[in-house]
């Protein structure tokens, strides 16, 4: 079993992809892009708050070094 390292280059690479995939992911089912009436969805509001919340962990983490700042 060979097991994929990856260094802060790459991890960087990955986290900023998957910062990409998840804008486009909440984007999605956003109501406004047809021509049918809007009504209020508490499951996209609620998807879209849970992908806020992980892309504001990812940030934090990766681009702002808050894991790694003095204490």
């Amino acid at each position: 079993m060979t097991v994929l390292r990856l260094d802060s280059a790459h991890i960087t690479t990955v986290v900023w992809l998957a910062l990409a995939a998840t804008a486009l992911l909440s984007w999605w089912p956003a109501p406004g892009h047809s021509a049918a009436p809007v009504s209020p969805s508490t499951l996209v509001t609620g998807a879209a708050i849970a992908l806020g919340a992980l892309k504001t962990r990812l940030v934090l983490r990766y681009f702002m070094q808050v894991g790694t700042g003095p204490r």
